[in-house]
């Protein structure tokens, strides 16, 4: 199988972190959490609901020259978020330009994924007004393969995202 840059994107609480780590595991690859990203460099939220395009912006400049490392010499790459902006996708894509890069939306319904918030442990949980925030800004579009995680085990959706890149039917 050849080397992947992989971008898991989707609301809160629909199995991105999880997703992530599996899947890095499963193909030996590195495995970023861009929320720590923001987090470590202070852009997360200030005020309002969502955290501004130009933050996400500059932290693609913070994870690109990494990213780009690890690709270069031979490792696959799966970086997860949100991902609410569209302009934060393409300029990964672009300013990585690496040719194998693929984007998948983890999609599950809203009562799923508040549902899934309260089964989180205590200190993970982001609360229903948040999820359903960050819901409404990632539904607004889909981009690259869509994945529905209503009713599938953490297994199945890496087992489905894994089939999709040995087939690359995307």
């Amino acid at each position: 199988m050849k080397n992947y840059f992989i971008i898991i994107r989707g609301p809160a609480g629909v199995g991105k972190t999880t997703t992530g780590n599996i899947l890095a595991k499963n193909l030996k690859g590195y495995y970023v959490p861009f929320s720590k990203i923001i987090t470590k460099n202070n852009l997360g939220y200030k005020r309002g609901k969502w955290i501004p395009e130009k933050n996400f912006l500059k932290a693609n400049k913070i994870i690109i020259p990494i990213i780009s490392k690890k690709l270069s010499k031979g490792k696959n790459v799966v970086l997860e978020s949100n991902f609410y902006h569209k302009s934060q996708i393409k300029d990964l894509i672009k300013k990585v330009n690496y040719p194998n890069t693929l984007v998948f939306t983890l999609k599950a319904n809203l009562k799923e994924l508040i549902s899934r918030d309260k089964r989180r442990e205590e200190k993970k949980r982001i609360g229903e007004k948040r999820v359903r925030d960050v819901y409404n800004l990632v539904k607004i579009f889909d981009y690259g393969k869509v994945i529905n995680t209503n009713n599938k085990n953490k297994g199945e959706v890496v087992k489905e995202i894994i089939s999709l890149l040995r087939n690359k039917n995307l």
